[in-house]
C-alpha cells in the first residue's frame, strides 16, 4: 500500500510536468507570447563572480527537486519492499539504504548542476565560498556529518543494537548523517550527534550478538553449608527455559559479608533484550526453591556488647545518659 501511494504521488508529478510542457508548447506557438515569456528567463542574475540566467537558475531548482524525491523513492523502495526479503542483518540494511540514499541525491544534484549550466570553474567558485562558511560556522556540522559516513563504513554500531553512552542506554533506531536516534528503555527518544558515537567511548551489548551474562548476589546465613545451595542455585537457572545450556550456569563464592556469606549465580541468555525479565523470573524461582529447602536468608544483624552498668542506690539499672532525664522526671513529679 505505502508503495503504491509513492508510485501514484510520483505518477501525479509526472503528468503535470507533462501538461505544463505541452500546455507552455500550445501557448508558445504565437511568438509574440514567447517573446513575452521568454525575455525575464533570459535575464541574468549576478552573484559576485558567478552569473546565471533565471531559465537555469529554474532548471537548477528543478532539477534539485527531482533529485531529493528519486533518492527518497528509491530509499523507500529498498527499506520497505527489497532489503526485508534478503537475509540480511537491521543494521546492514540500514547501512545499504541510507549508503545508496546518499549516492544517488549526490549523483542528482550533480546532475542538476550540469543541467542547469554550472561551468566547472563556477562551481569550484562556490564550493569555495561553501568551504569558507563552513570554516566559520559549520564545523560542528561537518564534523557530525563525517562521523555518520565512518559510522556507517565502519558500523561499530548498527540500527537494532542495544548501547550505552556515559548514562545514556537504549537501542538505536536510526543513523542519519548528522545525528543518530537513540530510545531508552523508558520511552524516550535521544537525538545524539554522531560524534559523540565516535568520540566517546560507547559500550554496544549486541555488537555480535544477542547473548548476555545474568548475574544474581545471594546471601545466605553463617554456620549454613554452601555446598548444597549452590547446587540448588544452579539447578534452579538450569531448569530456565531461555537459560543456555552451554555456558552453563555457574555459582561462585563472591566472599563473607557483615551478615551473610556472599554467593552469585551466574547464567547466559541469547535473549539480551529481556535479560531483566529473565533475571526476575530466576530469583523469583529461587525464593521458591529456598523455601522448600529450608534455606534461610539472612538480614543484617549488629550485636550489641555493654561492658559497664551504673546502678544508683535504690534505683534501677541506668545508663550515665539517662541520669539527667531521671533528675527532670524527678522534679516533675514534685510538681505535680
Amino acid at each position: 500500500e505505502k508503495v503504491e501511494n509513492k508510485a501514484i504521488l510520483l505518477l501525479r508529478w509526472l503528468m503535470l510536468y507533462l501538461w505544463v510542457t505541452l500546455v507552455s508548447r500550445t501557448i508558445l506557438l504565437d511568438n509574440s507570447i514567447f517573446g513575452l515569456l521568454r525575455a525575464p528567463l533570459k535575464k541574468e542574475i549576478t552573484l559576485g563572480s558567478i552569473s546565471i540566467t533565471a531559465s537555469a537558475l529554474l532548471t537548477l531548482v528543478l532539477g534539485v527537486f527531482i533529485a531529493v524525491v528519486v533518492a527518497r523513492l528509491i530509499r523507500f523502495l529498498l527499506a520497505e519492499e527489497v532489503l526485508p526479503r534478503t537475509t540480511l542483518k537491521l543494521g546492514s540494511r540500514a547501512a545499504l539504504t541510507t549508503g545508496t540514499y546518499a549516492i544517488t541525491l549526490g549523483f542528482g544534484l550533480f546532475v542538476a548542476l550540469a543541467a542547469g549550466g554550472m561551468q566547472l570553474s563556477q562551481l569550484t567558485i562556490l564550493v569555495s565560498a561553501f568551504g569558507v562558511g563552513i570554516g566559520f560556522g559549520l564545523q560542528n556540522l561537518v564534523q557530525n556529518f563525517v562521523a555518520g559516513l565512518l559510522l556507517l563504513l565502519g558500523r561499530p554500531v548498527n540500527v537494532g543494537d542495544t548501547i550505552q553512552v556515559d548514562t545514556l542506554l537504549g537501542e538505536i533506531k536510526e543513523i542519519g548523517f548528522r545525528a543518530s536516534t537513540i530510545r531508552t528503555f523508558q520511552g524516550a527518544e535521544v537525538i545524539l550527534p554522531n560524534s559523540f558515537l565516535v568520540s566517546q567511548e560507547v559500550t554496544n551489548w549486541t555488537l555480535s550478538d544477542q547473548r548476555r551474562r545474568i548475574e544474581l548476589d545471594v546471601g545466605i546465613r553463617y554456620g549454613a553449608d554452601p555446598r548444597p545451595i549452590m547446587e540448588i542455585l544452579t539447578a534452579t537457572a538450569r531448569e530456565h527455559p531461555k537459560v543456555c545450556s552451554y555456558p552453563e550456569p555457574d555459582v561462585v563464592f563472591s566472599g563473607f559479608g557483615d551478615s551473610s556469606v556472599n554467593l552469585q549465580l551466574r547464567a547466559w541468555t541469547d535473549e539480551g533484550s529481556s535479560w531483566k525479565r529473565i533475571q526476575t523470573e530466576i530469583s523469583l524461582a529461587v525464593v521458591d526453591a529456598f523455601r522448600e529447602n529450608d534455606v534461610e536468608i539472612p538480614f543484617p544483624q549488629r550485636d550489641l556488647h555493654i561492658k559497664d552498668m551504673i546502678f544508683p542506690t535504690g534505683g534501677s539499672p541506668s545508663l550515665p545518659g539517662n541520669q539527667n532525664a531521671g533528675a527532670e522526671s524527678r522534679k516533675l513529679k514534685e510538681q505535680a
